[in-house]
């Protein structure tokens, strides 16, 4: 394998050991733990067939990689979940946990559970612990305990995803649930390749029999499978099992399941991780099969360990005049903590679901060029990141504010990819905003989100509300500010719908290609732009052009 994609190799694994190691991640600092439910105990509420059998891998300690933490007790915790819940003999489950856990032992140990299953029964397999891309991109690897950090030593001490399912199609089981709590993603934590050349994982989830296996993995291939918020021990594989004790029967028919159960999950990150995408998978034929029956326990309070952590966590409130404070880098109002409706279906299977937010504070406008330029001259903003006024091209179809002159210096800063909207946010001490918390604050009233159309309200936009296509026909942005107050937030943020799309903070990949969502439209923009649960559109992070801009939030 070319050494490009040999240091890739290496990297990925390093990048998912450290997502895998760090609850960094979640929607609040860790100063104290999460109190999740302990899921050792029988729930004793589901009898299931005796022959059925199971394979089940945990591993924590890799001999060459990073670890893994929490893996072998996820992995602990499912056995003991299908040996009493599940009533599967003793000797028909497979348990391989750290040095056992080989390449050639789990291919001979899901080849003996394979044999073992009779006619109509369920084979199940739960593999926690890393993963990587195949040298072919063509399915995902289940990293052996002995593999070594090199692209040829994951490749030859590693088990295809692919190989297990064809081993246990060949049996005489009616049905294979296969459970993988691993990260195959070929990109880095903020969506770039991890190096030129590298083949995407192009089909992770690909299925040899769609009628007989059911297929359930942590994450998209271009994401990371990262811990349980608050907690060091893996996500997914910890919240599908409780799932299936009971957590995630949504319809409370006392039957969970699998598309019940991955809603569950996926709920779940929704509402508790920020600053990674991990949308979990499912692929089958019959998403409605039921994986738990005569289920009844209670899983935790979701929205009251949000409220923990927003109480805990957040900083000591800052009396402000007018819920507006002052600096050098413009003016900050203070969204507070609270819950909302996702209106706009970026997590597309959430529309309509109820999320929490910590409180936070957003700049009241756009940053502006002045703003910006003070980045430049400290040295932090680099102009490989945006790209400035030509006078030789009075138009160009982006009109770019940066060198124009200074009756520009108070209009949005555009023409500067997400990158340069970074760098920027964490020069001055903030950083970027979610698409979640773009819409929170959009129509934030001080004690509730309002959930209106547009920052004013659902009274349609016009000339005197906000800068875009059909507005104006001065073609370009307008100085900040310029449409307020008609056109501003009940908080006072200005021009949240219109002047500028706003990048947001969350990098994502599909095919192999990076992309982001903007927010809130443009002055060439269409006014169904304007709504604040429009989902913006997706654009390239290295898009640089003069209807994109960008405010911080600290």
């Amino acid at each position: 394998m070319p050494k490009k994609q040999t240091d890739a190799a290496i990297l990925l694994l390093f990048i998912c050991s450290i997502l895998l190691l760090s609850g960094a991640d979640v929607l609040a600092a860790e100063s104290a733990p999460i109190a999740w439910p302990d899921l050792s105990s029988d729930p004793k509420s589901e009898k299931g067939s005796s022959a059925d059998a199971a394979l089940v891998i945990g591993i924590s300690d890799y001999i060459f990689l990073d670890k893994v933490e929490g893996a072998v007790s996820n992995a602990d915790d499912w056995r003991e979940y299908l040996r009493q819940s599940k009533n599967i003999a003793r000797q028909n489950i497979g348990f391989l946990t750290d040095k056992e856990a080989t390449d050639n032992v789990i291919r001979r140990e899901a080849t003996r559970i394979a044999k073992l299953a009779k006619p109509g029964s369920t084979i199940w397999f739960v593999f926690v612990g890393h993963g990587a891309a195949s040298s072919d991109g063509e399915t995902g690897l289940l990293v052996g305990v002995d593999a070594q950090a090199s692209a040829d030593g994951l490749d030859s001490r590693s088990v295809r995803q692919t190989d297990i399912e064809a081993i246990f199609n060949k049996s005489q089981a009616s049905r294979v649930v296969m459970i993988v709590d691993a990260c195959f993603s070929g990109r880095t934590s903020e969506g770039k390749p991890l190096a030129p050349g590298l083949q995407a994982l192009v089909r992770p989830t690909q299925l040899k029999a769609k009628n007989k296996t059911i297929l359930m993995t942590a994450a998209k291939s271009d994401q990371f499978a990262g811990p349980l918020p608050g907690a060091h021990r893996p996500a997914f594989s910890y919240l599908l099992l409780g799932a299936l004790r009971g957590w995630g029967d949504e319809n409370h028919d006392k039957n969970v399941t699998a598309e019940e159960a991955m809603d569950y999950v996926r709920g779940v990150f929704v509402s508790l991780v920020r600053g990674r995408s991990q949308t979990p998978e499912l692929t089958a034929s019959n998403k409605q099969a039921i994986l738990a029956a005569n289920v009844s326990e209670e899983g935790p309070d979701i929205d009251a360990m949000v409220r923990q952590k927003i109480k805990k966590d957040a900083p000591p409130a800052k009396p402000v005049q007018n819920n507006s404070a002052q600096n050098s880098n413009g003016e900050y109002i203070q969204i507070p903590a609270g819950t909302f409706v996702l209106s706009h279906d970026t997590a597309r299977y959430y529309k309509g679901i109820k999320l929490s937010a910590n409180a936070f504070a957003l700049k009241k406008t756009p940053v502006t060029v002045a703003e910006f330029q003070k980045c430049v001259a400290a040295g932090k903003c680099s102009n490989k990141n945006f790209d400035i006024h030509d006078p030789d091209k009075p138009y160009d179809g982006r009109q770019c504010n940066y060198n124009r002159g200074a009756v520009w210096n108070n209009h949005p800063m555009n023409c500067v990819d997400w990158y340069g909207a970074k760098d920027y946010c964490e020069w001055i001490g903030g950083r970027m905003l979610t698409e979640e918390e773009w819409e929170y604050a959009a129509t934030h009233n001080g004690k509730t989100h309002l959930n209106a159309a547009y920052p004013w309200g659902d009274s349609a936009p016009d000339a005197s509300k906000a800068n875009y296509g059909q507005s104006t026909a001065s073609g370009s942005t307008s100085a900040v500010g310029k449409y307020s107050p008609a056109g501003d937030s009940p908080l006072g943020l200005v021009d949240m719908s219109g002047n500028v799309w706003e990048w947001t903070s969350e990098l994502k990949a599909e095919k192999g290609n990076s992309y982001c969502t903007v927010k809130g439209g443009s002055w060439a923009g269409d006014v169904d732009y304007l709504r604040v649960t429009y989902n913006g559109y997706a654009t390239p992070p290295t898009n640089r052009n003069g209807f994109i801009g960008f405010r911080c939030a600290k």
